[in-house]
């Protein structure tokens, strides 16, 4: 069900896979234009965006996200503050930046997405907790609003879903706590004002609807990460062995499952299946929660939470061709799932 292939960086090239993205089936480094797979005669390459990247950023940028028409790309320094917006494979079109705050303690917030035929990127370049619609063309700033009133939260880990409905935050607040929230891009475009007054996914129904604090919006648990099964449905996951799953129509959580062993990040493929990555890959059978495939000599990190750290490898998936790619020490590996 799973095929497994691993890379090994040769001399002269990057040793440490910083900024990976996937272009189709091309697996590429950003920050210099090496293509990690496919091989060619088992050596990385330079084919795909190949020499033409025309530039090498060295090792500070540390990750990638590319835009879903294909043409742009974002990279950047996942626990710091810096990004350079690209067209690919060789424009700058500018640099991005992001607040200090706490910024080397959790995960850059950034997602493209598309509305009305023009690319934009989501992500917080002023403040930690305001976040931002930027044209990615002209850099003018969509949302600006003067009356603009972030609450007291984190936003981080980014994620849009398929059909460009709903972005979806795995951030914090303070204490610190693990935070899911969402917006519908589509009424924030058209009132910037509702970026400010995201949706939470919670369990605790029995809190006041009138009260919109972050500290009274508090769910009975936290989610330590999410990302979208279909366009409706959100899969979550809790501390220790817990999945959940949350629907966009009736807001509320319409399933739990205990899973066979801890989890951490987890990457839904779909309804039947989702990725966990916390120490190793494990691919989790979600009508039972039992773990169907292992890999235990992959090292993936042990990142549950938002708040994480920079010695967690970089981590891709390509939920167009089932591919999950995991950097390493010299190596790279491409889990490829047949459904």
């Amino acid at each position: 069900m799973v095929t497994k292939e691993t890379i090994d960086i040769p001399q002269g090239y990057s040793q440490q896979p910083h900024a990976m993205g996937w272009r189709g089936e091309q697996l590429v480094c950003f920050e210099n234009g090496q293509q990690y797979y496919p091989t060619y005669d088992n050596y990385p390459t330079w084919r795909g965006m190949g020499k033409n990247m025309a530039y090498e950023f060295g090792q500070l940028f540390t990750r990638a996200i590319t835009s879903p028409c294909g043409y742009y790309a974002l990279i950047y320094t996942n626990f710091g503050t810096k990004g350079l917006l690209l067209q690919l494979p060789n424009r700058i079109i500018r640099e991005v930046n992001r607040s200090y705050y706490y910024a080397d303690t959790y995960e850059y917030p950034a997602a493209f997405f598309e509305y009305e035929g023009r690319t934009y990127l989501a992500h917080c370049p002023v403040n930690y907790n305001c976040l931002e619609f930027e044209d990615v063309i002209t850099g003018e700033i969509v949302s600006h609003h003067i009356d603009r009133d972030p609450t007291d939260y984190f936003i981080s880990r980014l994620e849009v879903s398929s059909n460009g409905h709903y972005l979806l935050t795995n951030g914090w607040h303070w204490h610190p706590v693990d935070v899911a929230r969402y917006y519908d891009i589509k009424a924030c475009m058209e009132n910037p004002l509702l970026l400010d007054d995201a949706k939470f996914i919670e369990t605790n129904t029995d809190m006041d609807e009138n009260d919109d604090s972050t500290t009274a919006r508090e769910s009975d648990i936290e989610f330590t990460s999410a990302g979208f099964i279909d366009n409706n449905t959100v899969l979550t996951s809790a501390p220790g062995k817990e999945l959940l799953w949350w629907d966009m129509i009736s807001t509320t959580i319409t399933r739990r499952i205990q899973t066979d062993a801890p989890i951490g990040n987890i990457i839904p493929i779909n309804a039947q299946y989702t990725w966990d990555v916390y120490e190793y890959p494990k691919l989790i059978d979600l009508s039972t929660g039992a773990v169907i495939w292992q890999d235990e000599t992959i090292d993936s990190g042990k990142q549950d939470s938002s708040i994480a750290s920079n010695a967690n490898p970089n981590i891709v998936w390509n939920k167009d061709f089932f591919k999950l790619a995991i950097g390493g020490d010299k190596k790279v590996h491409v889990l490829t799932l047949a459904l």
